[in-house]
């Protein structure tokens, strides 16, 4: 009988029920269960229909394929009564769009056993970057590295039932504890959950959180399999017997609604478990807690509210740590004597939870020279090549971050930003020292599909670091970016760049540009990748200098298994005086890893490259091998002159979640018109907490 019903504690509750309304012995009551039960939602079902008979209520079941069909029905009173999901009822009382619903809900039936599928072709990405083993941490750290290797048209979808739900507020619960972001590094979408199965047989989905029957029909059918349940999420948080105000906090949480001391009183109006729980005073749960003593424990009790908050606030902290320990050889044209770096990095901090929408972030950083075979930029050793990480003592990150407007986040401080590839905006992520920015940034998602980022820059923390004269630029700039996903396989960016930067008002420009890209199958598993991307450059602020110049690159690329491969033309105008600039861009990552065009030449730069990538998995104790070589053409854009060509190589070694390894070499073979010849070679050890 306990596994045919699968929860002994719901079998109780239903027969002590029946006990005290229906007048029944306990084995009369425990003999209908049996006769009605042929799963959970049918026991339930017909549990109703009984005494919705003996109160003589005409009663017609109807069913209806979405939960926001549902939700309509009853707004515009098609419906009388409705099994819905909690937060639907609860966002329509509290009059969020689109409809508001004036409702009670005398009856709360959800366990909150929601669990997350993936496609088969997604759950063998996924064992590329980890174990399938049950553990969500390890299950999300293998999504973080795949959505990261993904470019924008290739994004993992992940489907939920609606926005209001148990199942959205899981999902974005575990991917931003697992470093992801959501509808940024993943796409999130609404699908009725009968559509689910079907989406992930024919691609449209790469995964979704849903309840049952449709987990286990996916499995059934061969074409998912579930990975994470919401109980190994939320065992310690997940009321045993959930309430309107714990999803009223998830809301804040996900900020769909500000927090407003009138919508706890309105919520508990609305949210009327205890009419049928009243019955059930007796039950206790597997800890000995009455159920009495978890209605009375709310966690937003008016009164209480601040103190119980801040301090659960505080207990959601996360803790940051980042280590890496790197040596880099640098065997230039020029210098007397080859770099032989031996560096250091340490990050640590603290981000704490979510309190009335605001919460807070402060990191320190610490680079150190571990020997004084280079020239850091400050040391004074000039008979080094650049090796420049010099040693720096800060604070990388302090910001404030508020997030309790719906569709709208603001940070302010210093804090990180990366637009896009970071071609433009970046934090040169791959220098010891991180580029930070003193800002305000106000992210807008209101429209769906649509994200608009604001940025207003008053300074500029260089990979310099605080012991150089040119360790920060004072700033009075704008940075605008937008980007919309709505569209069948592409997605559209456009940016607005107005850099002005005090110390070097030569760079003080104005950048509007935009890009499209996109992901088309040319065979079962095997994407097409395409983007495009154009920008035009002009003199901006106190920059006297007149300046006309344009940007732009085409891609293709495409994936197989562990294979990945592209090729990709890009090209920054030069007027024979000034080039296309991007003074604030992660600009390691183009043209090259031997850095040698770290500023655009004055005639300009063509660059015509291709790269071959392989992730090896399972290779002996190592879950993940990555591998990567690129090969690169320079010439000049304004002349056509031969620049040199460049050839690098990547291996990084995955020992686990938190900790790897990895080898790079660069070998920039330059002309008599281009830079100085140049060889490099890193070896690192990450640790990330």
């Amino acid at each position: 009988m306990d596994a045919e019903l699968e929860d002994r504690k719901l079998v109780d509750q239903a027969k002590r029920l029946l006990m005290k309304r229906r007048k029944l012995t306990e084995d009369q009551a425990y003999a209908l269960i049996r006769k009605t039960a042929m799963s959970k939602n049918t026991k339930i079902v017909e549990i109703a229909r009984s005494m919705i008979a003996e109160a003589g209520i005409e009663l017609a079941l109807v069913r209806e394929s979405s939960w926001a069909t549902l939700r309509d029905r009853i707004a515009v009173g098609h419906l009388e009564a409705a099994h819905l999901l909690a937060p639907i009822a609860i966002s329509g009382s509290l009059g969020l769009p689109p409809l508001p619903v004036s409702v009670i809900a005398p009856v709360a039936l959800g366990t909150g056993r929601n669990a997350i599928t993936v496609s088969l072709a997604l759950a063998e990405n996924l064992a590329r970057h980890g174990e399938l083993n049950g553990n969500a941490g390890l299950i999300g750290q293998a999504l973080k590295a795949l959505a990261d290797e993904r470019g924008p048209g290739d994004k993992v979808t992940i489907a939920v039932v609606h926005p209001f739900s148990a199942h959205a507020y899981f999902l974005n619960y575990w991917l931003r504890g697992c470093g992801i972001r959501p509808n940024e590094d993943v796409v999130v979408e609404v699908l009725p959950p009968s559509l689910m199965v079907d989406a992930l047989k024919s691609g449209r989905i790469d995964a979704c959180c849903v309840g049952e029957p449709w987990n286990t029909v996916a499995q059934n059918e061969g074409v998912g399999r579930a990975v994470v349940a919401c109980d190994d999420i939320w065992s310690a948080s997940y009321p045993s017997a959930q309430h309107g105000l714990w999803f009223y906090k998830q809301m804040i949480e996900n900020g769909q609604v500000t927090p407003d001391e009138g919508n706890i009183q309105s919520i508990r109006n609305m949210y009327r478990p205890d009419i049928y729980r009243e019955a059930l005073a007796d039950f206790e749960d597997a800890d000995g807690v009455s159920l009495a003593a978890l209605l009375s424990a709310a966690p937003m009790m008016s009164g209480a509210l601040a103190a119980d908050s801040i301090l659960e606030a505080l207990d959601e902290s996360k803790p940051i740590l980042n280590t890496r320990l790197r040596y880099e050889f640098v065997d230039q044209t020029g210098p007397v004597d080859d770099a032989n770096a031996v560096t250091a990095r340490f990050r640590a901090g603290l981000e704490t939870g979510s309190y009335l929408g605001f919460s807070v972030l402060g990191e320190i950083e610490v680079v150190k020279g571990l020997n004084n075979e280079y020239n850091s930029t400050t040391n004074s050793r000039t008979n080094f090549p650049v090796v420049a990480d010099p040693d720096s003592q800060e604070i990388n990150r302090l910001q404030i971050k508020y997030t309790g407007i719906d569709g709208l986040a603001l940070t302010v401080g210093r804090q990180r930003l990366v637009f896009d590839n970071a071609r433009f905006i970046g934090d040169v992520g791959w220098r010891q020292n991180q580029q930070t920015f003193d800002a305000a940034v106000a992210e807008v998602t209101a429209i769906e599909d649509l994200k608009v980022t604001y940025g207003y820059l008053e300074s500029v923390q260089r990979i310099f670091g605080s012991e150089s004269v040119n360790g920060s630029f004072e700033s009075d700039s704008h940075v605008l970016n937008a980007k919309y996903g709505g569209l069948d396989w592409v997605t559209l960016t456009a940016y607005a760049y107005l850099l002005d930067l005090e110390e070097a008002s030569g760079l003080s420009t104005a950048t509007y540009g935009g890009g499209v890209s996109g992901s088309f199958p040319i065979a079962e598993g095997i994407p097409l990748n395409l983007s495009a991307e154009y920008a035009t450059q002009s003199d901006y602020a106190d920059n006297t200098t007149d300046i006309d110049l344009s940007y732009y690159k085409l891609f293709a690329g495409t994936k197989l298994g562990g294979f990945t491969g592209g090729v990709a033309y890009e090209v920054l105008e030069g007027d024979g005086t000034n080039g296309f600039s991007t003074p604030l861009a992660t600009v390691h990552a183009f043209q090259g890893w031997a850095d040698g065009f770290l500023n655009t030449p004055a005639n300009g730069i063509e660059d015509l490259f291709a790269e071959v990538g392989y992730v090896f998995t399972d290779v002996g104790p190592l879950p993940k091998i990555i591998t990567k070589a690129v090969y690169h053409d320079f010439s000049s854009e304004r002349t056509g002159t031969d620049l040199g060509d460049e050839f690098d190589l990547l291996l990084k070694a995955v020992i686990n979640p938190h900790l790897s390894a990895a080898a790079k070499y660069a070998t920039l073979d330059g002309t008599s018109a281009g830079p100085a010849d140049r060889d490099k070679f890193w070896f690192q050890i990450d640790f990330n907490l």
